[in-house]
């Protein structure tokens, strides 16, 4: 009888320690969160474009938002700003189009909007397109803004976009920013599962109808690559534009000096947090380069 009972409290044991395994591994899936996607789309401008590029812009950021929803973004996942249009102050806001561009609203979206969001689950997408420069007060760069209903010219330094990040939680963040000097967001901006791409160094880009670097972006990532597969595609398309692929009207010596600025261009990739982008110039890349890539290859929009 004794023998019995302890046989008994023997299976007793490991049933309860069996049912309470079952239960916790039950509760643990059940309270995971599901992954889900968030994107920011931002279009920066100047202040009197002659060169029509804010058009440009404009319509890239649009292709941006096309290709989200292409893939299953609704809009509740999706926060774009695009510019106003310089001409026309009273412009209704495209049904699309959650704010017109401004640094108040490019701050909201980010800080509030996307951080109030997303989760350390979730995938977010930043991307900022349009012009940009130097930043000498800090070695980094900045994006430009234009209001154009109060008539104020704004930037986003790398140092304030640095700041917007720091309350996100992401399983990924990937930071995709075509300007000119954009290179100089990654020492500000670089993070641990953040992927930087960038379309130019700390050097002027080149933009045009016939081709710049975002568009040829688009083109690759419409096909539902990586992120790190359309950066190589566009590194290399980009580097392939020639002086007669250039519009026929503009004069030689501006086409020469496109030419040039293309070959010395070299976007960068950053995405093992170390602050330094890679990128070589006068010749296209294929990642991984250095320790940088790895993570923009496995990760999807």
């Amino acid at each position: 009888m004794k023998k019995l009972r302890t046989l008994v409290t023997i299976a007793l044991f490991f049933t309860i320690i069996f049912t309470s395994y079952v239960y916790a591994k039950n509760t643990k899936i059940g309270d995971v969160d599901e992954e889900e996607k968030w994107a920011v789309i931002i279009c920066g401008g100047i202040k009197n474009d002659t060169r029509g590029l804010d058009n440009l812009q404009r319509n890239i950021t649009k292709r941006v938002y096309e290709i989200f929803k292409q893939f299953g973004y609704d809009d509740e996942h999706i926060y774009f700003l695009q510019l106003r249009n310089s001409s026309g102050d009273e412009q209704d806001l495209p049904v699309e189009v959650d704010a017109f561009s401004n640094k108040s609203n490019a701050k909201y979206a980010i800080a509030n909007w996307l951080a109030n969001n997303s989760d350390e689950n979730d995938a977010c997408s930043i991307f900022l397109i349009d012009h940009g420069n130097f930043d000498f007060a800090t070695g980094g760069a900045y994006f430009s803004l234009y209001d154009s209903l109060h008539d104020k010219k704004e930037s986003i330094r790398s140092v304030e976009l640095a700041e917007w990040l720091e309350n996100i939680s992401y399983n990924t963040c990937t930071i995709y920013i075509d300007a000119c000097f954009s290179g100089g967001f990654i020492k500000h901006i670089s993070g641990e599962k953040r992927i930087i791409m960038t379309s130019t160094k700390l050097t002027p880009g080149v933009a045009s109808k016939t081709g710049d670097f975002s568009s040829f972006f688009l083109d690759k990532l419409e096909e539902n690559v990586s992120y790190g597969e359309a950066w190589e595609y566009a590194g290399k398309k980009h580097l392939k534009i020639k002086i007669r692929d250039m519009p026929e009207e503009a004069p030689l010596e501006v086409k020469i000096k496109a030419r040039i600025f293309i070959l010395i261009q070299s976007p960068q990739i950053d995405d093992n947090g170390d602050k330094r982008g890679s990128g070589r110039r006068f010749i296209a890349d294929k990642l991984p380069i250095r320790r940088d890539g790895f993570l923009a290859l496995n990760t999807y929009p």
